[in-house]
């Protein structure tokens, strides 16, 4: 029987390989198994289920197969009838008091691939604990012979509300930014509809139909997707553009001359309007690979300051114990404590417009005002292969401990963090960070410097002690 695993943030694999309806039937009814077995925490108790989905290929016949299993084990089910994002779903969790969410979406991946999520009752990554007893439970339990259909429930308006609660939606109408918004062919188009309404006209929007090939690339917004965005922007003289992936948690942003902007220096932007302009109060977290920059402005103003390891369940964690102001995460995930747990690409992108609205500036000069006072960042990124998977990571990451330790670089290291793989710092806060894919056959280094060249060296300084050979 196919051995199904969650990774960071879901169940993914191909459409009709394993990501299959009997197979979306087996974790459904694993979940369902687990919510009624007293150790599980519900025993008798049949709480609220809520089933999502985005505008993958079959992702609403899939939902429709998880919603029928929850339904047909008792539990009161409701059915998204408007493909969701991820973030609407989690609000719509907390909102109206679920136990939990299932999101029919693959995110970011390949258009071939689909996937399901589970949302905690809080509107959040579902914890380790409970994803690991899932996995334990698929596939010994049969799933019902006949579904239930379940309620249906439309979230869309309720939660658009919930976001312009959040920002000064007249005050970005009434500046007239004009700015291009990319919705990658996902379902966020119709959010921004209800938002903007007639005020959407100083909107470029691009991809907002359904396209389950998305365009032909991956919906993932990073630099190398977004060339249809780049050049809206500079062919329309806009302030900058906006680009959300396949479920609208994460964001992408590309500036007023057509500059990629990554998330070491999105995450910055939206943590200074946050401070500066919305006076919010807490902690700033981000992720061990995210950056320097956020700790800057930390020490600057005096906030305390978190690194955890990759994955935004981390940073929910702490969002969930105590007040933070945003959080963040190297692909571009970021949230708000005061919104909720959650990264959402759509709240973000509407405060980087409200930013944009509150200093009357292009958003180029923002990034600019940004590296004057705290530095430039320049974040570079490697994959390499590995023969298996990385099982003990203990072991290996004594292992490049050892390696760094014998190694010279030229440069003074000032802290060596083993949290989640190895991260080394140097005295000019450069960093150089390798870490083996929790899923996959990979080891990823990242590196971040002011110089675009030195991010290069420690790159392939990193790929050295890695055992890889670099290609020139």
């Amino acid at each position: 029987m196919l051995e199904i695993k969650f990774g960071t943030d879901g169940w993914r694999a191909v459409i009709g390989d394993a990501f299959t309806l009997p197979n979306v039937k087996r974790v459904a009814q694993a979940v369902s198994s687990l919510l009624k077995d007293p150790e599980g925490g519900n025993g008798k108790r049949r709480p609220l289920i809520l089933v999502g989905h985005d505008w993958r290929f079959m992702s609403e016949r899939f939902a429709a197969a998880a919603a029928g299993v929850m339904s047909a084990n008792g539990f009161k089910t409701r059915l998204l009838t408007h493909p969701a994002t991820s973030p609407m779903l989690s609000f719509a969790v907390k909102e109206s008091q679920a136990r939990l969410g299932i999101m029919i979406t693959a995110s970011h991946n390949p258009p071939h691939f689909n996937g399901f999520k589970l949302k905690d009752s809080y509107g959040g990554p579902m914890d380790d604990d409970f994803i690991r007893r899932v996995e334990e439970r698929i596939g010994r339990d049969a799933t019902p012979l006949l579904s239930v259909n379940p309620e249906e429930t439309n979230a869309l308006e309720s939660y658009a509300r919930h976001l312009s609660q959040q920002v000064d939606m007249e005050k970005i109408k009434r500046s007239k930014i004009r700015l291009a918004v990319d919705c990658m062919h996902g379902p966020s188009a119709a959010v921004i509809d209800l938002l903007f309404g007639r005020a959407a006209e100083h909107l470029t929007i691009l991809r907002r139909g359904r396209d389950p090939l998305f365009g032909g690339v991956n919906p993932e917004p990073i630099e190398k997707n977004l060339g249809v965005l780049k050049d809206a922007v500079r062919q329309d003289r806009l302030a900058g553009g906006i680009a959300f992936d396949g479920d609208a948690d994460r964001l992408g942003a590309i500036d007023d001359k057509g500059r990629y902007l990554p998330p070491h220096v999105v995450f910055p932007l939206l943590l200074l309007h946050a401070i500066k302009n919305r006076k919010w109060k807490g902690k700033i977290v981000e992720t061990v690979s995210l950056g320097y920059l956020p700790e800057r402005i930390a020490r600057h103003y005096g906030i305390p300051f978190e690194q955890v390891p990759v994955g935004f369940k981390y940073v929910s964690r702490v969002m969930r114990r105590e007040p933070v102001i945003a959080g963040g995460e190297e692909s571009g995930g970021y949230g708000f404590g005061r919104c909720g747990a959650e990264r959402d690409g759509i709240l973000c992108g509407l405060l980087l417009a409200e930013y944009l609205a509150a200093q009357n500036k292009p958003l180029s000069e923002l990034v600019g005002e940004l590296e004057s006072r705290f530095g430039r960042s320049e974040f570079l990124r490697r994959d390499f292969h590995a023969e298996k998977p990385v099982l003990d990571r203990a072991a290996w990451t004594e292992s490049v401990l050892k390696k760094i330790s014998h190694s010279k670089t030229g440069k003074k290291a000032k802290n060596v963090n083993p949290m989640d793989g190895v991260k080394v710092t140097f005295e000019d806060d450069s960093w150089l960070l390798l870490r083996p894919s929790g899923t996959e056959p990979l080891i990823r280094l990242y590196s971040e410097t002011t110089k675009k060249s030195h991010a290069e060296e420690l790159l392939d300084w990193g790929e050295e002690i890695c055992g890889f050979k670099t290609k020139k």
